[in-house]
């Protein structure tokens, strides 16, 4: 919205809308609320006309939720594991682990890949992947 780049902005609300109709979600009507009052910037009349007949309000009485960063933060990932620059797992572990445990643990994964080999360096980047250089 702020680039306003419509297209891609609409094409998102069609994908969530998509997702929620092939779960067969439902959504309640404080979220359905707060829907229709974000896509007004985009589609106003129709959010508008939907806001009156679905829930018998004016959409001039609505507000827009406001951000929340611990909604949106993280605390696990997924780190790539390869062995010579090659995946050969992955490893879900509390997000900013240290390398030390993240290169145990990620050992025990791919410990069929390292026998009889050697280590010669080993490249990790935080959050994201683990790569062992092996000869």
């Amino acid at each position: 919205i702020k680039a306003f780049k419509t297209n891609t902005a609409v094409s998102a609300l069609m994908e969530f809308l998509n997702d929620l109709s092939s779960e067969k979600h439902k959504l309640d009507k404080e979220i359905l609320e707060h829907f229709l009052v974000t896509i007004s910037a985009m589609v106003p009349h129709f959010s508008s006309e939907l806001l009156e007949r679905l829930l018998n309000k004016k959409l001039r009485d609505g507000y827009w939720q406001t951000y929340n960063p611990k909604l949106a933060q993280v605390d696990n990932v997924e780190i790539a594991i390869q062995v010579n620059g090659k995946l050969r797992g992955t490893l879900n572990i509390s997000k900013d682990t240290s390398r030390d445990k993240v290169e145990l643990e990620s050992k025990k994964i791919i410990e069929k890949w390292l026998v009889d080999k050697v280590i010669i360096k080993v490249i990790y980047v935080p959050n994201r992947l683990i790569n062992f250089v092996i000869k």
